[in-house]
């Protein structure tokens, strides 16, 4: 979100998926403090509802909260009807993958795709924030853009290979 504020591209609606215990531990903490469950140490936390509220956006956001957290096909299928359901057709998807858990990423590449057909949207960003590959000085991590993936999913664009088992795309996935 700061990205596209700065590229004065904020968008019209905002959605978070989020689980009911995400929404405990990281939505609405607000004692400024939290143990960090990797050293154990106290440590400063803004929590992520005051961070967008701080933002000032002129977009409708809304967390979705008591997300399923995914633990079977029934709890899949429920994550990718809810996701579903909030985009409008015509849509332009800014997706941020950072904190997807499992699968999820690949649900919604999945998801993303079909909606692109069915609801006739388009992804604008598709990201991963490399939080692990982050410079520890900075404490600042890479942005890794993921869009070139969904030009993968544009079969038409796929060609059957002639021989062996390559395969051959034609186009740029930059």
């Amino acid at each position: 979100l700061e990205r596209l504020v700065a590229l004065n591209e904020a968008p019209d609606a905002v959605r978070i998926f989020i689980t009911q215990q995400a929404f405990i531990d990281n939505w609405n903490k607000d004692n400024g403090k939290r143990e960090n469950k990797f050293t154990k140490q106290t440590e400063q936390y803004v929590r992520l509802g005051r961070i967008l509220d701080s933002m000032n956006l002129q977009s409708d956001v809304k967390a979705i909260v008591d997300m399923p957290v995914g633990n079977d096909q029934e709890e899949m299928w429920e994550i990718f009807q809810r996701v579903y359901d909030e985009i409008e057709n015509g849509d332009e998807l800014y997706i941020d993958l950072t904190h997807a858990f499992r699968y999820l990423p690949m649900l919604v590449l999945v998801l993303s795709n079909y909606a692109k057909f069915l609801k006739h949207v388009s992804i604008k960003w598709l990201s991963y924030g490399n939080w692990e590959g982050r410079d520890i000085q900075t404490n600042r991590a890479p942005i890794v853009n993921l869009l070139p993936l969904t030009k993968l999913l544009k079969t038409e664009d796929i060609h059957p290979p002639k021989t062996g088992i390559s395969v051959h795309f034609s186009g740029s996935l930059v």
